[in-house]
């Protein structure tokens, strides 16, 4: 099943994604015009970058968006998409080359956000949880709660394959 403009509609065989353009390709004709002050905003984090955390432990994040950052220098990269890396890795952002990239993250019943000075989005930058700490690991850390995500993950991958 893909979500595309006409709404949810079969792809059996990967046939909507084989006529789209790649992440990379897609960002091949994205070129921000003032580095110093671009902000870009990726639903997808960086591959690898602690923002990509998934409840399994593992990166899943786009290996495009980090060359893109690496290469176009934007003063901020914001990201989505895995809620809980936050809380898995301990932190909501970090610094990709030159770039301040952030995940804010999402629990149910707080509002999980940002704010910051483009003047100086590094020293600014505000967590509506966290303010400018680490996020905090619990509730999620500790060997029990690593075994219930496995957990989780074996049968969500288990009820997907049906």
């Amino acid at each position: 099943m893909v979500s595309t403009e006409k709404g949810i509609e079969p792809s059996p065989d990967g046939e909507y994604a084989l006529k789209r353009p790649s992440m990379e390709e897609e960002l091949a004709g994205l070129l921000p015009c003032r580095k110093d002050r671009a902000v870009c905003v990726f639903h997808c984090p960086p591959f690898g970058s602690g923002l990509d955390t998934l409840y399994t432990g593992r990166p899943i994040g786009s290996r495009a968006i980090e060359r893109f950052i690496l290469e176009h220098r934007p003063s901020v990269s914001l990201h989505g998409h895995i809620h809980e890396a936050p809380y898995l890795s301990g932190f909501y952002r970090c610094t990709i080359g030159h770039t301040l990239a952030v995940n804010p993250g999402h629990q149910a019943g707080k509002l999980h956000a940002v704010a910051f000075d483009t003047d100086d989005p590094s020293v600014s930058l505000r967590h509506s949880i966290f303010g400018q700490g680490p996020a905090s690991r619990a509730p999620l850390s500790g060997v029990m709660d690593r075994c219930a995500r496995s957990i989780k993950g074996l049968f969500m991958k288990k009820a997907l394959m049906k």
